[in-house]
């Protein structure tokens, strides 16, 4: 009876691929655990949302321009009191082509946050001459909104520039395109804004 022949033993570059290929099997597999475990950013910790960008305020009439931080929580009415409203121009003395630029400031004078309407619907631009109304926003306002804000204490908000067209106004004329210009030559007018019914001073200004 011949004897079984022992086999002969692989090169060991053999054994080394083998190993090879065992410790990359393995490292496969903790790379796909750790994929699946481990959290993609602060958006999918979160509940796979990211966050969304902070609102911009867009320019327009109406739209405001906060000059500090306004406070989304809810809050109190505002006291008629407790707010105060400035017109604003950008310029006292105008040349003959230039037209005055107009805006309203909003105020919270009182010691706590409070909320007030301060939409298109609100607001109201008006420019007199002596007893003449020469101009009011209001006369062919278009979609007016309502804009409730809760205001700081101390906070001021500005609405964006409105241009005057140095034009009468009148309800009966808003779809003329022609209207009454108004006299210059060093001519004056006030301004005055309001919000509701709380009333700013009155701004004198100039036309040339």
């Amino acid at each position: 009876m011949s004897t079984p022949e022992h086999p002969r033993p692989l090169p060991p570059e053999v054994y080394r691929r083998r190993r090879l290929l065992v410790f990359g099997g393995i490292a496969v597999v903790i790379i796909v655990i750790a994929l699946i475990v481990w959290p993609r950013g602060n958006g999918d910790a979160a509940g796979g949302k990211s966050p969304s960008p902070s609102p911009t305020v867009s320019k327009g009439l109406g739209d405001l321009n906060p000059s500090g931080k306004a406070s989304g929580a809810a809050a109190a009415t505002c006291a008629p009191s407790a707010i105060t409203v400035t017109a604003v121009l950008d310029k006292t003395n105008f040349a003959a082509d230039q037209q005055p630029q107009m805006s309203m400031q909003i105020t919270n004078s009182s010691a706590s946050a409070c909320s007030v309407d301060v939409g298109t619907a609100a607001q109201e631009f008006t420019i007199t001459s002596g007893d003449d109304r020469i101009w009011g926003s209001k006369d062919c306002q278009t979609d007016p909104t309502n804009d409730v804000r809760t205001i700081d204490a101390g906070q001021s908000l500005s609405t964006a520039a409105l241009a005057w067209e140095r034009v009468r106004s009148d309800p009966a004329t808003c779809d003329q395109t022609n209207r009454t210009p108004a006299t210059g030559g060093g001519a004056t007018y006030r301004l005055q804004v309001k919000l509701g019914q709380i009333e700013s001073e009155q701004l004198l200004f100039v036309l040339a």
